[in-house]
């Protein structure tokens, strides 16, 4: 197999570098045309520098709730050189989930920046993601709130079982699946790893099922479910040469109602044959993805699809 290398880590290695090459984060744009006679500096500024000291998510509000609202709300937002913030409005959004949004972000406080001792304002922008669940959550540019630890997005592995509470899921894998140590490749922006589970087949390639939670608002915005899998098949066949096997298509498990496309393709001279099975779950779509050596490993991993099971039950 391909050793996939982590490149999580790429970010903060650039972030630390800038530092100590230029004295100053190497995605910060200083905009000398706004320095004033006071010699206030401000510079333009990632979501994820600097570091944040206080940050309460916004309390989602109850009307919102009631009529069943959810949705992100990006926010533009000038930090002042004492680290807290000086200035914040609503770019997009639901207007139901403006107030609560400014009045939370106005409170936060971020270490203080300096450029040869001289303060910066920050210019920059904050993404909440309101949803409804259960339970209703606010997430801070894709991350969990300090006030749901018990709910986090990643969930567990317990006595052969995943179970995600911020989704709402349980998936089940026979006794001889375990979870993975594979260190993954990087997500598109705002996606992240649920689960990944492996089962020795004897052969150079495992049987292997990953879990993603990708955001809707985030990737293809606007997409249906079937143009979202199709979109995947139809890089994996330019990408990897892949065959499709079957067409995507909807079918039911339970109550609830998948997407599911098969395709097959070749690494190192073996036919890998796989398939990804998706709905659409919290404003994200959470995928099921199949790599197997055989048809038969294939076969039986595809069948554990029967053992995912939904706390509440996805319209068809």
């Amino acid at each position: 197999m391909k050793r996939l290398i982590n490149t999580s880590t790429a970010k903060p290695l650039a972030y630390a570098l800038g530092f100590l090459l230029l004295g100053t984060p190497s995605n910060i744009r200083v905009a000398n045309a706004q320095e004033s006679s006071a010699r206030r500096l401000r510079a333009r500024v990632g979501a994820d520098v600097p570091r944040a000291i206080s940050q309460e998510p916004p309390a989602y509000p109850q009307n919102a709730i009631d009529q069943r609202v959810e949705g992100k709300v990006v926010l533009h937002v000038i930090i002042g050189g004492d680290g807290k913030v000086k200035e914040a409005a609503v770019m997009s959004g639901p207007a139901i989930l403006a107030a609560s949004s400014m009045e939370a972000v106005k409170t936060w406080t971020y270490d203080p920046m300096r450029l040869n001792t001289a303060p910066i304002e920050l210019d920059t922008t904050v993404t909440l993601y309101f949803l409804l669940g259960p339970p209703a959550t606010v997430s801070i540019n894709n991350k969990l709130p300090n006030a749901h630890p018990t709910n986090s997005p990643e969930g567990s592995f317990v006595e052969s079982t995943y179970r995600n509470d911020f989704f709402g899921f349980s998936y089940t894998l026979p006794a001889e699946w375990h979870k993975s140590s594979l260190t993954p490749a990087t997500l598109p922006s705002g996606a992240y790893y649920l689960f990944i589970g492996d089962h020795d087949t004897g052969q150079p390639i495992l049987n292997r099922v990953t879990v993603v939670a990708d955001p809707k608002s985030e990737n293809q915005p606007g997409a249906s479910t079937q143009e979202y899998l199709t979109a995947y098949i139809r890089a994996q066949v330019r990408n990897a040469n892949a065959e499709v096997v079957r067409q995507p298509s909807s079918f039911v498990v339970g109550e609830n109602n998948f997407y599911r496309a098969d395709y097959k393709w070749v690494h190192d001279g073996t036919t890998v044959y796989s398939s990804m099975v998706c709905i659409e779950r919290n404003n994200y779509w959470l995928s099921w993805s199949f790599a197997s050596p055989s048809q038969r490993d294939f076969d039986d991993a595809m069948n554990t699809i029967q053992n995912i099971s939904f706390d509440h039950p996805t319209p068809h």
